[in-house]
């Protein structure tokens, strides 16, 4: 089973996101937004999933924070305890970072995901519920 992804740019996408899987009573992923290591950083990231989670309790909810295409982006994630990171790199260099992941228990992510994107959407809340729903009925 896949899971249902929601692309967040900020903590008022992960609160949209996170009230609609508490409404459906759905798990989720939220990826942070292209690229958000270099602007926001593991820690920046990591706040805004336990605020959100403290905010609204009880929906199971996986992270997973977007690197970019940069090998050293991805392993300073790594060092700061990011479990899950996605980064675009070479075979090569996705093998190598792949090791070095599971040395801490991360797990890294390459391909494309299939995500709902928030960036840009008028009612993120109303997006996320009706992104949810028809996907959870696909399962």
């Amino acid at each position: 089973m896949k899971p249902l992804v929601i692309v967040i740019h900020g903590l008022d996408h992960a609160r949209a996101a996170l009230s609609a899987a508490a409404e459906l009573e759905q798990g989720i992923t939220l990826m942070s937004a292209p690229n958000a290591c270099a602007y926001g950083g593991p820690a920046w990231f990591e706040h805004v999933i336990a605020l959100t989670e403290a905010e609204i309790p009880g929906v199971l909810v996986k992270s997973v924070l977007d690197c970019g295409s940069s090998p050293g982006l991805a392993l300073g994630a790594i060092r700061q305890g990011a479990e899950n990171i996605r980064v675009e790199v070479s075979p090569k260099l996705r093998h190598k970072i792949a090791d070095i992941a599971k040395t801490s228990d991360a797990t890294l992510f390459n391909s494309p995901i299939k995500a709902l994107d928030l960036n840009q959407v008028a009612d993120p809340l109303q997006a996320c519920r009706d992104w949810l729903a028809k996907n959870i009925s696909k399962k």
